[in-house]
This record gives C-alpha cells, sequence and structure tokens, in this order.
C-alpha cells in the first residue's frame, strides 16, 4: 500500500512540532535552608524538661521535569522533586540529656507547578523567571502536621550545549503553616534552593 507524499510530510511535520514543544529532563540540586525550624521549649507539665527539635542535614533534592513551550517566551514547567528530611529531637531534663534523643529520616516528594517567562529570545543564553502553585506528599507521621501546599518563585539562567539545555536556577517556596502545633517539631515555612535542570 503506497502511502501518499502529503501524508508523509504531515506526519514528519507534526513529529518536529511535538519535539519543539515538549521538553524532558532532570532537575537536581541542594537545599538552602532546613525543613524543619530549630525550635526549643520547655514542658508546662514536667519540671526542667526541655524539647529541642531541628535539621541536622540539608541533604539534596532530585527528580524529574517536563516542559510545555508557548509562544513570545513562555512555557508552563511540572516538576516531580524527591527530597529527604532528617528531623532530630533531643529531650534533656534539668539540663542533662535524656536516653531519649531521637533521629528519623523521612521522605517528602515536592510538585511545583510553574509558570516561566524567557527574555532573551536568543538561541544561547536565556534569563528566565518561574513562579507558581507548588504541591508536597509526605511520610507519616509528617503529612498529618506539615503543610502540602505552597508557592514557588524562581529565576536562573538558560544556556545550551549542544544540545543539552542547562539551567541553574536559585528557587525559593513559600510553604503554609503547620497544620498541628501539638507536634514536637514545627516545619520551616520558608525554603530557598539552588537546582540545576539538564533537558533535550
Amino acid at each position: 500500500m503506497e502511502i501518499p507524499a502529503s501524508y508523509a510530510l504531515c506526519v514528519l511535520f507534526s513529529g518536529i512540532a511535538s519535539a519543539q514543544l515538549f521538553s524532558a529532563g532532570i532537575k537536581a540540586g541542594a537545599p538552602l535552608t532546613d525543613a524543619f525550624a530549630d525550635l526549643t521549649f520547655s514542658s508546662p507539665v514536667t519540671t526542667g524538661l526541655t524539647v529541642h527539635s531541628f535539621s541536622d542535614s540539608k541533604k539534596f533534592v532530585a527528580g524529574g521535569m517536563v516542559e510545555l513551550h508557548l509562544p513570545l517566551g513562555f512555557s508552563i514547567e511540572a516538576d516531580g522533586l524527591y527530597r529527604p528530611l532528617r528531623l532530630t529531637i533531643v529531650t534533656t531534663i534539668a539540663g542533662i540529656a535524656a536516653p531519649g534523643k531521637d533521629s528519623a529520616n523521612y521522605a517528602s516528594w515536592e510538585v511545583p507547578m510553574l509558570g516561566k517567562y524567557r527574555f532573551l529570545h536568543t538561541p544561547l543564553i536565556k534569563p528566565y523567571v518561574a513562579g507558581g502553585p507548588s504541591f508536597r506528599i509526605l511520610e507519616a507521621p509528617l503529612v498529618h502536621f506539615m503543610s502540602t501546599h505552597g508557592f514557588a518563585l524562581g529565576g536562573g539562567v538558560e544556556f545550551k550545549v549542544f544540545r543539552l539545555r542547562i539551567s541553574p536556577e536559585l528557587r525559593f517556596t513559600r510553604w503554609g503553616r503547620d497544620s498541628n502545633f501539638a507536634f514536637e517539631a514545627k516545619s520551616n515555612q520558608n525554603q530557598a534552593e539552588l537546582v540545576i535542570g539538564l533537558t533535550l
């Protein structure tokens, strides 16, 4: 069966358009702030009992990204970023550390949905800004008290090395308030991180 030349050209051009319309890649970086606030409070019931909670490691952030390219320098980016969280709680009684010191690792996924705008429409270097809602999937017991939604703002520069697009970015996220203050820790509502995207 012979395929008409016009049909073959349509398929070819639609494939090229799709390739230019969407891009996918990976994004990784390092958090610049702790996930939990450095918090110390005294027990209103037991005299001399204090609880100190904090993050003892900023760890890393890594995952995948997809981007829908729109006309005039606009685009929409969605990320799925894995960020491990580490929480340490130290209990002291009258200034002496109790044997109940506890450190635990928790898993979290962050899913920002960002609108982006590139300032320069040059083939090599494009500074950009991005912003939009961000959502968070948390492991128990964090899911019962940490906020699962916030708003992210970022800015960076995209440049090309052959076909590879590299985009270092400084990103800030403001998370909502904790839903349950009875927990022994408090999350850090302000989050800053340096991430680098690699896309084709």
